[in-house]
């Protein structure tokens, strides 16, 4: 997974344990894998393997699928209560469809001291290939050596979404809102943990899309008061982007109603009035989607390109 993310920046990724302390029971037993460790990428190719050719593999077969929406979310909190509002925005329309939004919470750096916190490791002596270092160390790895990243947590919502946060029937451009709420266990720590909002076809079981959002303190003003503005609107071969920047890094991104990025720009360091212009001339004309983003919290806006 790190190598995932460090290699394919829209990779999101959990580590469903199995028999440890970080084991969370419902995810475990929902997911039903075969053996450990495999993979499942989108709950659609399950019981991969999980070497990195075959989450290469997996990616590279899933990342054009034609999605019917996207999730975006704004975290607020206050101690260790943490709101996650939701949003999926529709591009489809069926009186049909029984599609969900839920939260996956992670956590990454997680550690103990006991031996349940040992890592099995069947990539030991190397006979079952590389395995990013793995393979040269022992069966189990102690503890004391070991930091987990990408931890299931909870599930909020449940494994397949939460029941009604999507009502039918979906009109193609709707928008809808759903609040999760999650108290932060007084064993983990919030800046390690991440909101992972799915949307899922619950006849399927298919997580259609994804967005991430750090469970860090961001708050609702900060993102509502950016000052987004996008011109021309409709545009042909140039988009203006304008917004008022509140310090620190910033993430621009355009997708398609299908959900696919087909531009991500990102900016460091951005203080006061910002003005970004943007070649469109090269994409095809229609409807996008443009988010301005920071530490987990975005503020998007429809353009037309003709």
């Amino acid at each position: 997974m790190d190598y995932m993310y460090q290699n394919y920046p829209d990779f999101i990724g959990v580590a469903v344990h199995n028999g440890d302390p970080m084991t969370v029971a419902a995810y475990d037993a929902a997911s039903d894998f075969s053996g450990f460790p495999s993979s499942h990428i989108d709950r659609a190719l399950r019981d991969q393997d999980a070497s990195t050719t075959d989450f290469e593999n997996g990616y590279n077969a899933r990342k054009n699928v034609k999605t019917p929406g996207k999730v975006s979310a704004v975290v607020t909190s206050n101690g260790n209560a943490v709101q996650i509002a939701a949003t999926a925005t529709i591009y489809t329309n069926s009186a049909t469809e029984d599609y969900r939004m839920g939260v996956i919470i992670t956590e990454d750096n997680v550690t103990g001291t006991t031996t349940g916190y040992n890592q099995a490791n069947y990539y030991a002596g190397g006979g079952s290939g590389a395995m990013g270092g793995y393979e040269s160390l022992p069966n189990p790895v102690l503890a004391a050596n070991m930091v987990y990243n990408h931890v299931g947590r909870a599930l909020i919502g449940g494994y397949d979404g939460q029941a009604g946060s999507i009502p039918a029937p979906v009109v193609d451009g709707q928008a809808v809102n759903y609040t999760f709420n999650y108290t932060v266990p007084s064993t983990s720590v919030k800046n390690n943990m991440t909101a992972i909002v799915v949307l899922i076809d619950n006849t399927t079981h298919e997580i259609l899309n994804a967005h991430k959002v750090s469970l860090g303190t961001v708050s609702v003003a900060e993102i509502e008061t950016i000052g987004l503005e996008v011109y021309p609107n409709p545009a042909t071969d140039k988009i203006n982007v304008t917004f008022e920047a509140k310090g620190g890094d910033y993430a621009i991104q355009l997708t398609d109603l299908q959900g696919r990025v087909v531009l991500t720009e990102t900016h460091s360091n951005l203080s006061g009035s910002q003005n970004f212009e943007i070649n469109t001339s090269k994409l095809t004309a229609g409807n996008y989607l443009i988010s301005v983003s920071q530490n987990g919290g975005s503020f998007t806006k429809m353009i037309a390109i003709q």
